[in-house]
């Protein structure tokens, strides 16, 4: 039986992973959806390029929707408070990234869609730019899975529940700090993605100081498997 704080952490878990991740995404995809408005009293034609860019925004609360799915899912197989505390990593490890994605994707997309009305030859290229900021999701989708599965909701705990918590929640804080970079990446990448329409060869260039900001994302990512691995969860 599931007592009252662990029901608690829990449903907190998937409430954070839809929550904050929907609010990024709902944000970004104001942005883009303005630009692509504005674009369309224009060059209605360009409404199919314009509604991808739109749509890509979306991608970081359907992470969260997903975790939030597989928390509640799984809802009775939490029992005691240190479980509680897993699935609320968990949350968060989505959630967080996923808001600073979405805000970051937005800005980018809306560049994007700025680019695309000036010049559709640069569509592939500033998709890639676009795109750029949503590793930082995916990197908080992909601890958060594997939190799941070590904390007994998606198979059997390898660890006392005690580390197993405790492991889980610093290793979402980690997530949660460097995910900021995925913002970053949008602000550089909106930037790139403006002198790349003027200029086609330092694409690359640009590409290279959105790309060094992945960094970070790749450091945390690490040292979040490696305080999951060091203390049993995976």
């Amino acid at each position: 039986m599931t007592d009252t704080t662990t029901l608690a952490l829990v449903i907190g878990g998937a409430v954070a992973s839809i929550g904050l991740s929907g609010v990024g995404a709902s944000i970004g995809q104001r942005m883009a959806a303005s630009t692509s408005s504005l674009l369309m009293s224009e060059k209605p034609e360009r409404f199919g390029i314009t509604l991808i860019l739109t749509v890509l925004v979306e991608t970081s609360a359907i992470y969260g929707l997903l975790v939030s799915i597989l928390i509640l899912a799984n809802l009775g197989s939490a029992t005691n408070t240190y479980q509680g505390l897993a699935a609320l990593a968990a949350g968060l490890c989505v959630g967080i990234p996923g808001f600073f994605t979405g805000i970051g994707e937005g800005i980018a997309s809306s560049a994007s869609i700025g680019a695309v009305a000036e010049r559709e030859s640069v569509f592939g290229k500033t998709l890639v730019l676009t795109v750029l900021p949503e590793t930082g999701a995916i990197y908080g989708l992909l601890v958060a899975v594997l939190i799941l599965s070590g904390s007994g909701f998606l198979g059997e705990a390898k660890a006392p529940i005690e580390a197993v918590g405790t492991a889980s929640l610093y290793a979402a804080i980690v997530i949660c700090m460097t995910s900021v970079s995925s913002y970053l990446q949008g602000r550089v990448g909106g930037s790139a993605i403006s002198a790349t329409t003027k200029r086609d060869e330092i694409f690359g260039r640009d590409l290279i100081f959105v790309v060094l900001l992945e960094s970070v994302l790749i450091y945390g990512l690490l040292t979040a498997i490696l305080i999951l691995t060091f203390n049993g969860v995976i």
